[in-house]
């Protein structure tokens, strides 16, 4: 059985610091404080609520659980790592736009070298200008892409080591 905080969806784990509310429904207990910040109201019913009335809940998982667990959090990792490869290649293909883009502008800027002598004074500074612009563009479509998409890879692998190293511990009776 998998039980998620319904405001960030995250799964409740035996060291998750849970509360809930009076009627009873349960959060992560900062999720729950940012919500009465904005609201005083609990996010599932809408029965009035306040930070003083949040009771804090313990409980105990088997080690059921808990492979149960890391199983659900190396496909979450997986799920995770999916989404940010489809952004890497959604910022790829940006990325080949902009190249498309800076081709047409180098040819537009061979015209303009050509043109009159009174532009000649305008071309140097519509280049660099353009220049800058792709850059910045390149920079905000490339920034920290491949360092997320690597963390994302070590932390399936080490979840996954962890889930199999749960498995290969659990006995399984018949």
């Amino acid at each position: 059985m998998n039980v998620a905080c319904p405001i960030c969806h995250d799964a409740f784990v035996c060291s998750t610091h849970a509360v809930t509310t009076t009627c009873g429904h349960m959060f992560h207990h900062n999720c729950i404080l940012q919500w009465l910040e904005r609201s005083s109201t609990c996010p599932q019913c809408r029965n009035r609520c306040n930070q003083s009335e949040l009771v804090k809940m313990y409980f105990h998982m088997s080690s059921n659980y808990e492979a149960s667990n890391a199983e659900d959090n190396v496909g979450s990792l997986e799920e995770k790592l999916d989404e940010l490869t489809l952004k890497i290649r959604q910022q790829e293909e940006i990325l080949k736009t902009i190249e498309a883009r800076t081709v047409q502008v180098t040819v537009g800027q061979k015209r303009m070298d050509e043109g009159p002598v009174e532009v000649e004074d305008e071309v140097p500074r519509t280049q660099n200008t353009l220049k800058r612009d792709l850059e910045n563009r390149i920079e905000e479509c490339t920034a920290g892409l491949g360092e997320r998409l690597t963390n994302i890879q070590r932390d399936t692998s080490a979840t996954f080591s962890t889930a199999m190293g749960v498995l290969e511990g659990t006995h399984f009776s018949a």
